[in-house]
């Protein structure tokens, strides 16, 4: 096995995978707006579909068509 100290974050010298989760907390309703907007542009940036709404286990259609068909979520009333 590979190990890479390149990857290494905190007290580690050395990883076999890059640490990249990092907690954020929510302050503002401008900050979980654009942590919501960045989870349902993940599938467009990944190019799996051409815009958030055609993601089908997305919550933007809950948010901005207002369609509870596939799943009911509780909204956060950011808008």
């Amino acid at each position: 096995m590979v190990v890479y100290a390149r990857h290494a974050n905190g007290k580690s010298r050395l990883a076999v995978w890059k640490e990249q989760a990092r907690a954020v907390p929510i302050t503002s309703k401008g900050v979980l707006r654009t942590k919501i907007g960045y989870i349902h542009n993940n599938p467009v940036k990944r190019n799996l579909v051409g815009d958030p709404g055609q993601w089908l286990w997305s919550s933007w259609r809950n948010y901005y068509m207002n369609d509870d068909s596939i799943f009911r979520i509780d909204r956060l009333e950011f808008l």
